[in-house]
């Protein structure tokens, strides 16, 4: 088999088993509903509501909250989706609330919290502990949406390109390197 079927081949599967492990998350949220009692009780959940709905708010679409992505990342990290564990989502919790209480502050204060965490996140490349969580929990707030029927069918377009694939890309003998595509925005380098 030739490197690059060998890479479409591997990367396609890898997308399977990730959309897989997505969709197994909301159909469980679907039929069971994870509690949140041994992360912290309704204060984890409103934690994640208030996250979720800042990050992907309402608009003509649903946004984060209404769809339910708090108890999709809740089965996420149930299921070790990105190896996040239980301790780490307590662990971010408790760091929103480092300088005064994220639960007790205004609507604008917590964006303002959230803002200066995703500065140093994504802008800073801060790699302090808070940093590096919430590049975790963001992905999972962007895959859960977007994995789900809201996000994947409303908010989502597809314009369907009529005809079939004609690879336009000059390979020539002696690349080594693959291409790379960082769909999490995030620098692993």
């Amino acid at each position: 088999m030739q490197r690059r079927g060998f890479l479409l081949a591997a990367g396609g599967a890898a997308m399977m088993t990730l959309t897989t492990s997505c969709q197994k998350i909301w159909q469980s949220v679907e039929e069971t509903s994870p509690t949140s009692a041994t992360l912290g009780g309704d204060s984890m959940l409103e934690t994640l509501d208030i996250v979720c709905d800042l990050v992907i708010p309402s608009t003509e679409t649903p946004g984060a909250k209404a769809v339910g992505v708090s108890q999709w990342i809740l089965g996420a990290v149930d299921n070790g989706l990105l190896a996040t564990s239980t301790g780490e989502l307590q662990r971010f919790a408790e760091l929103l609330s480092t300088d005064f209480p994220f639960l007790q502050s205004t609507a604008a204060e917590q964006s303002q919290i959230l803002a200066a965490i995703d500065n140093r996140a994504y802008i800073e490349h801060s790699q302090d502990e808070t940093s590096l969580l919430w590049q975790k929990f963001k992905t999972l707030i962007l895959m859960g949406y977007y994995t789900s029927e809201v996000g994947a069918s409303q908010e989502l377009h597809y314009e369907l390109v009529p005809g079939r694939f004609i690879p336009d890309v000059e390979i020539k003998d002696g690349i080594t390197k693959a291409w790379s595509n960082d769909w999490t925005a995030v620098d692993f380098g």
